[in-house]
Order: structure tokens, then sequence, then C-alpha cells
């Protein structure tokens, strides 16, 4: 279990791929099927996000800055990055907010599914909108690399040993 609620140490990228992204996935799969046909009803009324999955979803807050923080350690890099993607993202998401309202597009039609009318929307809040929307994608990959493809770091840091070879010792 400290595998997943324990921020201390470091992982390799397989570890990371099959014992956190397959089990998240896995999970998340299971519990929106269940909600699919256990809780249709609300899972509808609430937009597709059934109850199952809002709670799972919490549930799994604290695992995810673990286990991120320990493919970090694996790349020399503070365990804190994990909570500084987290916030910067926050602010990207509100900012989005901000440039579509700045837009001026009827919200209410948006909300209930009718096509936006751009002829007369503000380019200013078009434009905030998607530069948001471009550094939360960037952003999003700047993750994926650093935590699924690039190596870590060879041998002992000061995060601990390297867990493809402990052998090598702890660091100085």
């Amino acid at each position: 279990m400290g595998f997943y609620f324990s921020g201390e140490g470091r992982i390799s990228r397989k570890d990371f791929w099959l014992r956190w992204v397959l089990v998240y996935l896995g999970l998340s799969i299971l519990v929106t099927i269940v909600d699919l046909f256990a809780f249709s009803d609300l899972t509808q009324r609430l937009g597709g996000s059934g109850p199952l999955s809002t709670i799972l979803s919490f549930l799994l807050i604290w695992p995810s800055f673990a286990v991120s923080a320990k493919r970090f350690h694996d790349r020399g890099m503070s365990g804190w990055w994990p909570l500084w993607l987290f916030l910067i993202g926050i602010g990207l998401v509100i900012v989005m907010v901000v440039g579509l309202f700045m837009t001026g597009l009827d919200m209410e039609g948006l909300a209930a599914g009718y096509e936006p009318d751009f002829t007369n929307a503000n380019p200013a809040g078009i434009g905030l909108l998607a530069l948001s929307l471009l550094a939360l994608i960037g952003l999003g990959i700047f993750q994926l690399v650093v935590l699924g493809f690039l190596p870590g770091q060879t041998g002992p840091n000061r995060y601990g040993p390297d867990p493809l070879r402990p052998e090598l010792g702890q660091p100085a």
C-alpha cells in the first residue's frame, strides 16, 4: 500500500505504467460501467459523471500525488512538482472560464446544447480561451512525457536508490 500512499522514494516507468496507470484506468472503466447500469438516471442528470466516478476521483487524489512525486523523484526532481502542476492547472482552468465569459457567447444556449454563434464573439475572450486551453494541453503533455516516457536517473540520487538497480546502494 506504500506504493499508493507514500510520496517517498522512487519508482520506475514500468511500475508507473503497470501499477498506477493501468490500475487507474481499470478502476475508472469499472466504476463508469457500474455508474451507467446501477445509477443511470443519476448519471444522466449529473451530465455523465456518476456518483461512484465522483467518489473514485476524490479517493484517487492523494495516490495520484504520491505516485507522481515518486516518479519525479526518480528523475531527480522535487516531489512538490505534482502540487505545482495541479495548482497551475487550476489557474489555467480559471483563466479558460474567464475567457469563455469574455467571449460574450450565450452560456445558457451552450449549456442547453445549442451551437455557439461566433459572429459577435469578443476576439480577446476567444484568444484567452484558446491560449489557456493550449497551455493546459502543454502542461498535460509535459507531465506525461516526464512521468511516463523519460528514464529515471541512473544510480542512487538524493531520493533513494535506483529502482532498476537497487544493488548500487544508497545515495551518498
